[in-house]
């Protein structure tokens, strides 16, 4: 989703995660020799400030950027930002091929066909992403996005009150894509990103690095440290505290339905990974059996929750597909900022969605070379 009041192109640009537990940013510049990694950090967000993707206190989170601005030695003001979550609908359809005028007027109606929305209520955009043939006919590839209104209008009105310039709200699940499949990584395959999240987890479903599935599931990190908190009494700060110290073999090894906090993180593991399978079995169903597209090669991990040490073997396990932590691909940076390169190695999939949402201005310069 373009804001309309920014139409120039910039070097030095900043994606911004704003999460449920921690607001991230990544500063990115780019030039002659491809992108540099400058700058990032993040702050805690403060506490019920955002609900359900929504900034509802807009004041405390703008206090929170700021800081997060001047910890980070931030020097731009100029921001891509993101909305995600169950509210926010992303789908590829095929239509009949026709100029863009005639598709921005299309698009209301054939939305409608895939989703329940209010017209006053939402944000509609879509965007051409390829081509393909059906029954001989060639027809055009379009990304319907469809996302509220307030969340898209809460989450700039809190930037702009930081003193910040956004200039675009992106969507969260092709910002994880931008971050990890840019150029043609992992060409020829299908690839599952999941975000481990505080308050849910995001499955995004690329084939040939193209956007071709995605969903949310409403459990994430969180749903452990709440029901230690409400059913075995510790305090917030014990129940966090202990997920973090928690490797994947711990949690496995726990009894399920025991008092602890290893049996608590555990049956919500066993329920997150039933999820995930159920949700690239259904995926899978839509395509011819041994199909490539709907054969998951890999999957990437990233998110808080994929910090937990041992994870990714353990999905690989469970999952019977190979499973590793998300990284970018090493052509895609030119150069790290040595006062943060460790943060950066240590913590990057903390950082996934913020630096595919930096990256945007760079993927759109690229398009814009080409097309012109």
């Amino acid at each position: 989703m373009r804001l309309p009041f920014i139409a120039r192109t910039v070097t030095i640009t900043v994606g911004i995660d704003m999460g449920h537990d921690s607001i991230k940013a990544v500063e990115l510049e780019f030039g002659a020799n491809g992108l540099c990694v400058s700058g990032l950090g993040k702050v805690p967000t403060p506490p019920h400030s955002i609900s359900e993707g929504q900034v509802v206190a807009i004041d405390q989170v703008s206090t929170a950027i700021r800081d997060l601005w001047r910890l980070a030695g931030i020097r731009t003001n100029q921001v891509v930002a993101s909305v995600s979550g169950q509210s926010v609908f992303v789908r590829t359809v095929q239509m009949p091929r026709m100029n863009e005028s005639t598709l921005k007027k299309t698009i209301p109606w054939e939305a409608k066909k895939y989703f329940n929305f209010n017209p006053e209520d939402t944000v509609l955009e879509c965007s051409v992403v390829g081509t393909s043939e059906t029954n001989g006919n060639r027809e055009m590839d379009v990304m319907l996005i469809a996302a509220p209104k307030a969340l898209v209008d809460s989450r700039v009105a809190a930037l702009e009150a930081s003193g910040l310039e956004p200039m675009v709200v992106d969507v969260g699940s092709l910002a994880y894509l931008r971050a990890l499949l840019y150029k043609g990584r992992d060409k020829g395959t299908t690839v599952a990103v999941v975000d481990l999240g505080g308050s849910y987890t995001e499955v995004v479903i690329a084939c040939d690095g193209k956007h071709t599935f995605q969903r949310t599931i409403p459990l994430g990190g969180n749903s452990a440290v709440n029901s230690m908190v409400t059913n075995l009494g510790y305090s917030h700060e014990q129940a966090v505290a202990l997920l973090q110290s928690m490797s994947a073999a711990d949690i496995m090894a726990a009894s399920p339905g025991m008092r602890d906090g290893a049996s608590v993180t555990r049956g919500l593991l066993d329920e997150l990974l039933r999820e995930i399978r159920r949700t690239l079995n259904f995926y899978q169903s839509q395509y011819p059996e041994g199909s490539r597209e709907g054969t998951v090669d890999k999957v990437l991990l990233c998110g808080g929750f994929s910090k937990l040490a041992g994870v990714a073997g353990m999905f690989s396990e469970v999952l019977g597909i190979p499973t590793e932590l998300a990284y970018p691909p090493e052509s895609m940076i030119g150069r790290i900022n040595p006062e943060i390169a460790e943060v950066w190695n240590d913590d990057f999939p903390f950082y996934v969605q913020a630096f595919g949402l930096a990256a945007w201005e760079y993927e759109a310069s690229g398009r814009r070379k080409s097309e012109g």
